[in-house]
C-alpha cells in the first residue's frame, strides 16, 4: 500500500475510533509496526495526529492551550451546572483532588466561590481560578505538558499517593458502559488511577457529549466511579445506576 493511501486509512480510522494502536493498524494495514510508526511521525508532523504510549490519538483530542479556551466555550452552560452540582457534593473543610479539564475548571471556580477546603489540583488552569481564593492550594511535582498545561509522570503518581484524600473529581475523554471511563493517553490515565487509589469516593463529571465516547486508554471500569454528574438522562446513567452508581442529572 503506498504512503497517501495508508495516511489516508490511518486518518480514516482515528475519525472513527478516536484512536490508533500501532499492532493492529499494522496488521490492517499488511506492513510492519516500523512502517506505521514512521507515518505516525510524518503524520504528527503535519499536526494531523498525537503520538502516544503504543498508538495515535487526533490532534484536538491534546488540545494546545490556546484552543483550551475553545474547547471551554462547548457545551459552557452545561458544563457550569455539572460543576455546581459536583462542587456541591463537596462538604466544608473536605480534602479534594481536581482532576484537569474544562469541566473540572467549571467545579474549580465553584469551589473558589465557596468555603475552606484542602484542593490538590494536576492542571496549571485550576491553579489560575483557585490560587486567590479561601482553598489550601496544593500543586504536585511532576512533567509539564505543555499543550495541556497538565502534571504527569512518576512523581505526580507519587505524590497522590501519599495522602488519603475525600473526593477525587474526575473528568473523562469518553464514558462508556463496556469501556468504562476512557483518555487518549495512559501517562493521564495512570495520574487518574493514582488519585482514585486514595479518594474516600470518586465523583465523575462528564457532559453528555463524552458519554459513548471511548478513547484509547482505559482509567477505569464505570462500577469504579461513586458518583456522576451529567446533564442527561441516557442509556448510561440507567447502566450507572443498576451498578450502585449515585447519578445526578443536572437541570
Amino acid at each position: 500500500m503506498k504512503q497517501r493511501d495508508r495516511h489516508e486509512r490511518i486518518q480514516s480510522v482515528l475519525a472513527e475510533r478516536g484512536s490508533v494502536h500501532v499492532g493492529e493498524l499494522a496488521g490492517d494495514l499488511g506492513v510492519s509496526e516500523m512502517t506505521v510508526r514512521r507515518d505516525f511521525e510524518r503524520l504528527e508532523s503535519d499536526g494531523v495526529l498525537l503520538r502516544v504510549h503504543g498508538g495515535a490519538v487526533p490532534a484536538v483530542s491534546r488540545s494546545a492551550g490556546s484552543r483550551f479556551a475553545t474547547r471551554l466555550g462547548e457545551d459552557e452552560n452545561a458544563k457550569r451546572r455539572i460543576g455546581a452540582v459536583a462542587a456541591g457534593l463537596i462538604g466544608d473543610g473536605e480534602t479534594v483532588v481536581l482532576d484537569g479539564g474544562t469541566t473540572t475548571l467549571h467545579v474549580a471556580r465553584a469551589l473558589a466561590a465557596g468555603g475552606a477546603r484542602r484542593v490538590i489540583t494536576t492542571d496549571l488552569h485550576l491553579v489560575e481560578v483557585l490560587a486567590d481564593s479561601a482553598v489550601t492550594l496544593e500543586l504536585p511535582p511532576g512533567i509539564l505538558r505543555p499543550q495541556e498545561h497538565g502534571l504527569y509522570g512518576s512523581e505526580t503518581e507519587a505524590y497522590l499517593a501519599r495522602f488519603y484524600t475525600d473526593v477525587f473529581v474526575l473528568s473523562a475523554a469518553g464514558v462508556d458502559v463496556r469501556a468504562g471511563v476512557t483518555e487518549p493517553d495512559p501517562d493521564d490515565s495512570a495520574v487518574k488511577r493514582a488519585a482514585m487509589r486514595n479518594a474516600r469516593r470518586t465523583v465523575l463529571v462528564a457532559d453528555v457529549s463524552k458519554i459513548g465516547r471511548i478513547a484509547y486508554s482505559t482509567v477505569c471500569a464505570l462500577a469504579d466511579v461513586d458518583v456522576l454528574v451529567t446533564n442527561a438522562e441516557t442509556e448510561l446513567t440507567l447502566a450507572a445506576r443498576e451498578l450502585g452508581v449515585e447519578v445526578h442529572v443536572t437541570a
